[in-house]
């Protein structure tokens, strides 16, 4: 068993897994590899980066609509940005079924609140007839009380008990689309992440949901609530007076047409708030994350300014929005008031004709008043739709999301780690100059190299080949013979422990963030952290391993933020070591504790090295000096020197710089 340079076993060096079935690739040496061999065709010269084809039509558990890679992501990442109200809706309601459930329980909850109008009218009617004839008509006054206070208890129990059913109801159907969003973004073409802010997709994935949920709680929330009393006051009137009731059927036409030209203008104006909150969210984030910059710059008053002026542009229009959704009322009570004249103005005609009781009129006009109160809400249950419709098709941006293709029909579960590119190219889509032009190297399994060049080399694009986020062209990267896109990518990618310069720490304790996605072993954990040069510090702390670090590592420093990360990638176990400016941060005594780490797994794990400051890859088996794409010196550090060629040019410029080699 192998160990770090605390002493104790970071992992198991066990034999490399066999059995029934395992098939060895031509030229793939003993690593295992199961499944039969493709072409290169089945993965396909597409890329999260490089080149985009369409994709398969798929559907993210059953319920998401295709999505298409071969197009670009835009402002929704998807062709949901272009959905109606209607359409959305009936995605809306592909996540709803599971749950119906509950709104058909809330159906008579709502039903029995909503009778009680039909009670209350009867109850003015019977007051205003016996209540005021001879005293023989009437029961014990003590049931008055009695029967209206039962009318209201069963009115409170109704509305809470359908109220809350409609909550659970929305919440578990946006629960569901916000969980297949949080799936399909962990899946997602990489362009999403170019094209959608961090901050973009939190307020997408949290705010929009939340939005959406609420908005459509209220909707149905209304629509059964008054809909139902509606109802049932409209069939009371239409027993009762049905030539008065008809005739406030002759204003549904004009309230229908300007209600429709309302929602129309709501609709846009409300896309048109939404896509200012969003610009005002990324600046946000702006101040937030470069705050170091902008104080450098002395560009605090600039930026006041900037995000002043579009928090005024957001103002303005959620203040179109609202007064666009006001409009609601206006046009709705004025339809309404018409109807309600016409139809008070006929029965009053009715009741001096003798044809309409004193008794029967207050017990129609108390019923209609009832009924236009109820219809009051509903007429705003369109803006709740409209808004809620609004963020439901950010949500569905998400869910919609093209996918990363999965990679080749090859099964690999642990590789020797032998490398090679013969004629490698890489071409990043939208640019005619190639990344990596023919490219030839040779890395042998257990070997450490390294990789130097100047910026744009190509060094992180051989890199992104590696991990399959970039189309390397067909049959020129090979992983221990294997061509790299014929691998299932997820089984590529378990291959790889990859420390970067752009560390990324997850808000949670030292432990979990050391055993990241991977069964907890407190012991190899401490190991993994002293081969890291951490320990110490850990040790000083209250809560020792079991510490949080904070989002992102915030409460670390930088140095402590990168030996965590290498203590993760230690843990990993995998065959192939990447570390890419990954002892940047440090001092030179953790640096040079971490390098006499690293020498330490010489031969038993093949390590790549990336690194600008060339001390620290002076002992590496091998070095490949990279320029424009292509390898143009390699060999171990006295060979180079010898030459006298680019990298000793970069040695002596270092030194002369103070940034010497040192042993």
């Amino acid at each position: 068993m192998a160990r770090g340079a605390g002493g104790a076993a970071c992992w198991p060096l066990g034999p490399v897994p066999s059995g029934p079935g395992a098939r060895k690739y031509p030229h793939a040496g003993p690593s295992t590899v199961r499944g039969d061999p493709r072409g290169v065709g089945e993965r396909g010269q597409w890329s999260a980066i490089v080149r985009a084809r369409p994709s398969r039509q798929s559907r993210h558990r059953g319920r998401s609509q295709a999505s298409m890679s071969n197009q670009a992501p835009g402002a929704d990442a998807s062709a949901s940005a272009t959905l109606t109200e209607t359409q959305t809706l009936r995605r809306a309601l592909s996540y709803a079924r599971p749950h119906m459930a509950a709104l058909l329980l809330a159906l008579p909850a709502f039903a029995l609140a909503g009778y009680t109008d039909v009670l209350l009218t009867e109850g003015l009617k019977w007051l205003t007839t016996a209540g005021f004839g001879p005293a023989s008509a009437m029961p014990p006054l003590y049931w008055v009380p009695l029967a209206i206070m039962g009318i209201f208890l069963m009115r409170g129990l109704g509305g809470f008990l359908g109220s809350y059913l409609v909550q659970w109801f929305t919440g578990k159907t946006v629960q569901s689309m916000r969980e297949d969003a949080a799936g399909r973004l962990l899946l997602a073409d990489a362009r999403i992440f170019a094209k959608l802010t961090p901050s973009v997709i939190v307020t997408r994935l949290m705010g929009d949901s939340q939005v959406a949920s609420m908005q459509l709680a209220n909707a149905l929330t209304v629509l059964l609530r008054d809909g139902t009393a509606a109802i049932f006051l409209l069939c009371k009137l239409l027993a009762s007076q049905p030539k008065l009731t008809l005739m406030a059927f002759l204003i549904l036409p004009i309230l229908a047409g300007g209600l429709r030209f309302v929602r129309l203008r709501v609709r846009k104006v409300s896309d048109a708030a939404y896509q200012r909150s969003q610009h005002l969210v990324e600046l946000t984030e702006d101040l937030a994350r470069a705050w170091r910059v902008i104080r450098t710059f002395d560009a605090a008053q600039f930026e006041r300014e900037r995000f002043s002026e579009a928090a005024r542009q957001t103002r303005l229009a959620q203040l179109k929005s609202a007064a666009a959704m006001a409009m609601m009322q206006p046009v709705s009570q004025l339809a309404a008031s018409v109807g309600v004249s016409a139809i008070v103005v006929y029965a009053l005609w009715l009741g001096q004709g003798g044809q309409m009781r004193s008794g029967e009129f207050f017990e129609y006009v108390t019923g209609l008043l009832l009924l236009v109160s109820r219809l009051r809400p509903l007429a705003d249950v369109s803006q709740m739709l409209t808004l809620g419709n609004v963020s439901l098709r950010a949500l569905l941006g998400l869910v919609d999301a093209p996918r990363e293709p999965e990679g080749g029909a090859v099964r690999v579960t642990r590789v020797k780690g032998d490398i090679q590119a013969h004629g490698l190219t890489v071409r990043y889509d939208g640019q005619d100059a190639a990344a990596l032009s023919g490219l030839d190297l040779h890395i042998q399994a257990g070997q450490t190299v390294a990789l130097v060049g100047g910026s744009g080399a190509g060094k992180t694009t051989f890199l992104s080949a590696l991990l399959g986020f970039a189309t390397p062209s067909p049959l020129s990267l090979m992983l221990d013979g294997v061509p790299v896109e014929q691998i299932r990518l997820t089984d590529l990618r378990k291959q790889f422990a990859v420390v970067s310069q752009d560390i990324v720490l997850f808000d949670d304790s030292i432990a979990r963030n050391v055993a990241y996605s991977q069964p907890m072993d407190e012991a190899r954990v401490r190991a993994c952290l002293e081969a890291a040069a951490l320990w110490e510090f850990v040790q000083g702390l209250e809560q020792g391993i079991h510490t949080a670090v904070g989002p992102n590592g915030g409460r670390l420093s930088g140095g402590q933020r990168q030996r965590l990360a290498i203590a993760r990638a230690l843990y990993k176990d995998a065959p192939v070591w990447i570390l890419d400016e990954a002892t940047s941060a440090l001092d030179s005594e953790s640096e040079h504790q971490i390098q006499q780490t690293l020498r330490s797994w010489q031969g038993q794990r093949t390590l790549i090295l990336v690194a600008h400051r060339l001390s620290t890859v002076r002992h590496a088996d091998r070095i490949f000096v990279m320029q424009d794409g292509k390898v143009v010196e390699e060999g171990d550090h006295d060979a180079l020197m010898a030459q006298g060629g680019t990298y000793a040019m970069l040695v002596n410029l270092q030194q002369v710089t103070g940034e010497s080699a040192r042993d």
